[in-house]
């Protein structure tokens, strides 16, 4: 798995540098619900323009045993006269656990669409978003992201 995250990163970070236009790094808090569980991980994640208004993100909510892996593609649009954005899209997920005595090991993927702002000053946004999501074994839920963006 960690082979996965480090070439997700590396493949995030080429198109960066070939694109030559804005880029973020971030951290938060993933909050996810299936309206009968809920469940908080530590949230990172990475994206780059790859037009004016459109961004590819990779995201990892982790606590080592139980990841999630997700990929965004985002429409994005400056608001006028703030330093804020909103941006909304859709992207894929894909879930691994691994918690000895509790669950061996289970993967799952899902679909989720993504609405969401961010205030930016000085290269620094800090952002909030819904994702509401539907698991290809059939179950739907919602994530809800908080966090901050260093953008270079």
């Amino acid at each position: 798995m960690k082979n996965i995250k480090f070439t997700i990163l590396l493949v995030l970070l080429s198109l960066s540098f070939a694109s030559a236009q804005d880029s973020y790094f971030g951290v938060g808090l993933s909050a996810y619900t299936d309206f009968t569980n809920l469940g908080a991980l530590p949230s990172f994640q990475f994206g780059t323009s790859v037009s004016d208004s459109v961004e590819l993100r990779a995201t990892v909510d982790s606590v080592i045993l139980a990841s999630i892996i997700g990929v965004d593609l985002l429409y994005s649009e400056q608001l006028p006269k703030e330093d804020a954005r909103y941006y909304l899209g859709g992207g894929a997920d894909f879930v691994f656990a691994l918690l000895p005595g509790i669950v061996n090991f289970a993967a799952a993927a899902s679909a989720h669409a993504t609405l969401g702002y961010e205030s930016i000053s000085d290269n620094v946004g800090i952002f909030a978003e819904a994702q509401p999501m539907v698991a290809f074994s059939g179950g739907i839920g919602v994530r809800l992201r908080l966090g901050a963006n260093i953008h270079f």
